[in-house]
């Protein structure tokens, strides 16, 4: 395989990372909240699941933005 076809399939890669996080926001959020209101009866973890992934979610975005591309190096 090509170092032009890694960089690709690494680009992939990190495009479908950011869309996974971006589209499990709300269940992973909504799942917490319901275990931890069930369990413990606050939503304190629930605050801290959104905030965690709001994290990955920027750090994700700035993995794809970061990316090069093989020819023009943009």
């Amino acid at each position: 395989m090509s170092d032009y076809q890694r960089e690709w399939q690494e680009y992939k890669r990190r495009r479908n990372q950011f869309w996974l996080v971006f589209a499990g926001y709300a269940p992973v959020c909504f799942a917490v909240a319901l275990v931890s209101t069930k369990l413990f009866q606050t939503f304190t973890p629930d605050f801290i699941a959104a905030f965690l992934w709001i994290g990955l979610f920027t750090i994700a975005g700035c993995c794809v933005q970061m990316w090069h591309g093989p020819r023009c190096g943009k």
